[in-house]
């Protein structure tokens, strides 16, 4: 039970690139070089657009039909205006309310997409940060399941340069903290358009590994070149 967060720009193609890790997982088949095991239950949170952008995805990905899933943006009973008037501790009592509507199953594995409207903005404290991300990740513990949260990467310039890609997702360091595993997915204008985008992942037990990823003919990624485990190099 733990928090996974995939993070990326604009375009970047989080979306595509879960519904495509996901898919290696459903079918127990490895996934970037490492074994997986097929989890009993997978669901998913889709907060900040329609579902038809989602189901493309997972169609692309053969799982039409096989994530149940809880779109906000087509909830009746929700509103914008009643969103805005949200405080943190309604949104969390409403994220946790349609995560056990979906009925997670222990060892099941949570899709959250986008999680950038639960994680606390950069004016809050190191302390009240952590809280939020260690909430994330009691709950994921407290429910028995894995969380992907998907989320936003901050916009680039040309003289931006930093030594990890998984720098460049918007959430404070308090919130990271208490996160499992960072990834980032770059664009190809991100990786210097060169023709592939780059893939990170860091953990706090492996060491991070960086990974060449190009796109398929149905949008999806395939591996482009070897793994890079050293991946701390600047950008």
């Amino acid at each position: 039970a733990s928090v996974h967060l995939i993070g990326g720009s604009r375009g970047a193609g989080k979306t595509a690139f879960e519904c495509w890790m996901a898919a290696h997982i459903l079918r127990g088949e490895p996934f970037l070089g490492h074994k997986t095991r097929c989890p009993p239950w997978w669901g998913c949170l889709i907060i900040d657009r329609s579902s038809e952008d989602r189901r493309f995805w997972q169609q692309q990905a053969g799982l039409d039909g096989v994530i149940p899933y809880y779109c906000m943006t087509e909830d009746s009973a929700m509103t914008p205006e009643r969103l805005q008037k949200l405080s943190y501790y309604e949104a969390w009592a409403f994220l946790v309310d349609k995560i056990k509507s979906l009925k997670p199953q222990r060892g099941g594995v949570l899709t959250i997409d986008v999680a950038s409207f639960f994680i606390p903005d950069f004016r809050l404290g190191y302390q009240a940060a952590f809280a939020r991300g260690w909430s994330l990740s009691r709950l994921a513990k407290d429910l028995g399941i894995v969380i992907l949260a998907v989320v936003h990467g901050g916009k680039q310039s040309s003289g931006d340069r930093y030594i990890r890609l998984t720098d460049r997702i918007i959430a404070s360091t308090g919130f990271l903290g208490a996160i499992s595993t960072v990834c980032y997915l770059t664009t190809q204008e991100e990786s210097g358009g060169k023709g592939y985008q780059e893939f990170q992942w860091d953990s706090h037990y492996w060491p991070p590994e960086r990974f060449r990823l190009k796109r398929t003919e149905n949008g999806l990624y395939e591996v482009s070149g070897d793994r890079d485990a050293a991946a701390a190099k600047p950008v």
